[in-house]
């Protein structure tokens, strides 16, 4: 039987205990795997539904502390998506009413989350937060490395007090203020391929040139035979947020003050922040430009008016890391990119990744009278938030992903 769209080489799904003594095949039991991948998130969590008719929860038996090995790819490519995982909770079990067989769920999370689970770290550093990141993901590393760390500026003097390294990795997440990008939107998150400490704007300027084939379009005659359905057609698709000018204005996308205050000589220092001064420095999905949909005289008006005022507490003793300046800026860009969402649903593909750019081409709505084109608002490039592999396992196994996707700007008008 060929190959079509949705279908997916399951290379491996292996139950194995902590002592690596027992490993079971799960392939006849394993009915769905849900897996997620998050900018948002430090850890792919993974749900797997079983069918047990044999016994296995006992006799191996699952109890919590087994690892999963999965690894599957999409037929005809050579790019393999493998995950070693934890099982971290059973749940949702549910025995047959012959009690025969039963059914439950694995609930799955990166090895790297148990071993930050376990540690308590102490230290006190005085150094980039670049350095400072990489320290604390070498005390939890596992079998995945640390594939990106964007450069920080700035001496950070900061004490980790027995904290999980993870958590200390948050914590100065929100401190750090980038070399090379305006906004300072650090994340750091976890894919296939390994972890990331990298901005919003630095994914979108590393990836937005490396779309490849990766250009989706949503088929307004799909084709009836399913052989012949093109892998990139958008099954499926939502516009989840077209922006709210309130929310922006209560949170200080237009204009904003934050004050510095030194706590040791008492001085504030006010620094003003307008959108006019950095949203066409801004780096988006399909590149720099105005992020958002407001005209310029709505952003005109607003900003002759009271401004969202905050405080940040600054010691001239130490030195300054422009926390302050990060703090002006940083809720503007949050509320420009998460002012345009789309969701879309389309056929597996196992090189597509978290932080990866897209293209996809929406059409217009236009009524009965004319063949639709192009929405050009909404058709260009994106940046994957969110995704969610989806992997049934049938007497043929299909294979389906759930994308949420920001773009950051609409095309020009």
């Amino acid at each position: 039987m060929g190959f079509v769209a949705g279908d997916i080489e399951l290379k491996s799904i292996l139950l194995k205990s902590s002592d690596g003594c027992r490993e079971y095949d799960l392939s006849a039991q394993a009915k769905m795997i849900n897996l997620y991948e998050s900018i948002l998130s430090p850890t792919i969590y993974a749900e797997i539904n079983i069918f047990d008719g044999i016994g296995l929860f006992n006799s191996f038996p699952i109890i919590g502390e087994e690892y999963v090995e999965l690894e599957f790819n999409t037929p005809n490519t050579s790019c393999s998506s493998k995950y070693e995982l934890f099982i971290d909770e059973i749940s949702d079990k549910v025995v047959g009413d012959t009690n025969r067989s039963e059914t439950y769920t694995l609930k799955c999370v990166s090895r790297e989350v148990i071993k930050n689970a376990g540690i308590l770290y102490s230290k006190k550093y005085k150094k980039e937060i670049d350095s400072i990141v990489k320290d604390l993901f070498d005390q939890v590393k596992e079998t995945k490395e640390l594939l990106y760390v964007e450069p920080t500026k700035g001496i950070e003097e900061v004490l980790v007090n027995r904290m999980p390294p993870f958590k200390a990795i948050d914590m100065v997440r929100r401190r750090a203020v980038s070399k090379s990008y305006l906004s300072s939107s650090f994340l750091f998150f976890e894919t296939a391929k390994g972890y990331f400490f990298s901005t919003i704007e630095g994914l979108f300027a590393r990836n937005r040139d490396g779309i490849g084939d990766k250009v989706f379009f949503f088929d307004k005659q799909p084709n009836i035979d399913a052989s012949t359905v093109n892998i990139r057609n958008i099954l499926a698709y939502q516009h989840v947020s077209a922006g709210s000018t309130v929310s922006k204005i209560q949170n200080g996308a237009f204009t904003n003050v934050v004050n510095r205050l030194d706590f040791i000589t008492g001085k504030y220092t006010s620094i003003p922040y307008t959108i006019n001064s950095s949203n066409d420095k801004f780096q988006t999905a399909d590149g720099t430009g105005q992020p958002g949909l407001n005209t310029a005289g709505f952003i005109t008006k607003r900003n002759k008016q009271e401004a969202l005022v905050s405080l940040v507490p600054f010691s001239s003793e130490k030195n300054d890391t422009q926390l302050a300046e990060k703090m002006a800026i940083l809720p503007s860009f949050i509320e420009l990119i998460s002012s345009d969402l789309v969701r879309i649903h389309i056929y597996g593909d196992s090189a597509i990744l978290a932080g990866d750019v897209i293209e996809c081409n929406f059409p217009e709505v236009t009524g009965l009278t004319k063949d639709p084109a192009l929405n050009r608002l909404k058709s260009g490039k994106y940046m994957i938030a969110t995704l969610r592999h989806m992997i049934n396992l049938g007497d043929r196994h299909s294979h389906t992903i759930s994308l949420e996707l920001i773009k950051g700007n609409y095309l020009e008008s």
